[in-house]
């Protein structure tokens, strides 16, 4: 079993429905610029590049986010860039297991930030994946968020977990909640998972609220 580990300042499937079309060669050397700014060796090729365009709810300007990922499956590799409107970099940093941006999301104002998804832990019959949410504030990304998403496991303790987050603004007062929907099957053999036949099947729900003093979210209730 191999294991990404990662560290990053700020606090990234691939985004559906991308909501800035930018020309694919202006990606690929926006994608470049962020590897060379990051001190990283150009990728020979990019498996995956999105550009999204994100809205800042200090400044009220514009920031694009670029994600582009390379390498193979069991060694994904990527990395995060964040330029303006005019093209110019700001910021960019190599996330080892990137895996890409799942979609634009609303924390204080719309589209505000982005859920990504990074490979945590990878073998033979086991995966686990990290989600985290970025949020633009004062033209740069700050991490307001992260927690297990995708997990399944065929040796010892037998099980799959999936994971689905939604943002909504329960309280009517601006900012988004995080609803975090869980459902964890565990099953008697790999030969029960390979048929779909759990021998549990436990469903939850966890609420997140976001703590002013410390700008992230924290649980208010599972």
């Amino acid at each position: 079993m191999s294991c990404a580990k990662y560290v990053f300042c700020f606090a990234v499937p691939f985004l559906v429905g991308c909501n800035s079309l930018v020309h694919r060669s202006d990606e690929k050397s926006r994608a470049d610029r962020s590897a060379a700014h990051a001190g990283i060796p150009t990728p020979p090729t990019y498996e995956e590049i999105a550009t999204v365009t994100l809205h800042d709810p200090d400044t009220r300007e514009a920031r694009r986010v670029l994600c582009a990922v390379w390498g193979s499956p069991a060694n994904q590799d990527g990395v995060l860039g964040l330029f303006d409107i005019k093209g110019r970099i700001i910021f960019s940093e190599r996330i080892p297991g990137l895996l890409g941006i799942d979609r634009v999301v609303s924390i204080y104002c719309q589209n505000d930030s982005v859920l990504l998804t990074v490979l945590y832990a990878y073998g033979t019959g086991y995966r686990v994946e990290t989600k985290f949410v970025l949020t633009l504030a004062n033209g740069m990304l700050r991490r307001v968020f992260e927690c297990e998403g995708l997990a399944y496991s065929e040796h010892g303790s037998i099980y799959s977990q999936d994971v689905r987050l939604i943002f909504v603004d329960t309280d009517d007062d601006g900012t988004s909640e995080i609803i975090r929907m869980v459902e964890k099957k565990t099953f008697a053999s790999r030969r029960n998972m390979e048929a779909e036949e759990p021998n549990d099947s436990i469903k939850k729900a966890e609420g997140y609220c976001l703590d002013t003093d410390m700008a992230v979210f924290v649980r208010v209730f599972d």
